[in-house]
């Protein structure tokens, strides 16, 4: 089912679901979103209190999942889907760093400091658990 629904979007650009799998996936799934200041706030906010820097993306999860919390059952899981290293400038939007940590901002966009950015996290996830 999969695949077929990956290759029509690749060969029609869109794909159809039924109503089964769609009434299976709402029942199993919440979808969230937030403004540009929430995305930020969110950023600054798991920053603060875990000195751990996310991405746009994955701040639109965190702030959906905190609009929504009170409903949701169960765990939650937020995958990050980026790294906070390609959004250098909203990052520098919310801590307004100096010029002078430009070298700074280069040295970490690089795919070997995500990497290791990557690394600690998972080496030590139970720190950075939301609830």
């Amino acid at each position: 089912f999969v695949r077929k629904c990956m290759e029509d979007l690749a060969e029609i650009g869109t794909y159809t679901i039924d109503g089964n799998v769609k009434r299976c996936l709402q029942s199993q799934f919440e979808a969230g979103y937030c403004s540009d200041e929430q995305t930020k706030q969110s950023i600054k906010r798991i920053w603060d209190m875990y000195r751990y820097l996310i991405d746009p993306h994955t701040a639109v999860g965190y702030g959906a999942y905190l609009e929504n919390k009170d409903i949701l059952t169960g765990k939650t899981l937020i995958a990050s889907t980026a790294s906070p290293y390609k959004f250098v400038e909203t990052i520098d939007e919310i801590f307004q760093m100096p010029v002078e940590d430009k070298m700074f901002k280069e040295t970490l966009s690089t795919e070997q400091s995500t990497t290791i950015l990557n690394t600690l996290v998972l080496n030590d996830y139970d720190k950075y658990k939301l609830d």
